[in-house]
């Protein structure tokens, strides 16, 4: 059981992970404890990323290849 137990631990732990991290950056933003210029809240970020997303993957296409063509050089 206890082997058992530890398995789900290790498996769970970098979702919880990341959920307090979520929760931090939240509380963060959200009791402006921190100026929205320097952390905005993350459902600012999910707005933005949904309604700029065709925008962010144009610029992720150029970034993408401007790391290749460095990959190439560097090789």
């Amino acid at each position: 059981m206890t082997k058992k137990f530890q398995s789900i631990i290790n498996k769970a732990a970098p979702f919880i992970s990341l959920l307090c991290i979520g929760l931090i950056w939240l509380f963060v933003s959200e009791g402006e404890l921190i100026p929205e210029y320097m952390i905005p809240s993350p459902v600012d970020v999910a707005k933005a990323f949904i309604s700029e997303f065709s925008l962010l993957m144009e610029h992720s296409a150029v970034t993408l290849q401007e790391a290749l063509y460095g990959l190439l050089l560097g090789t």
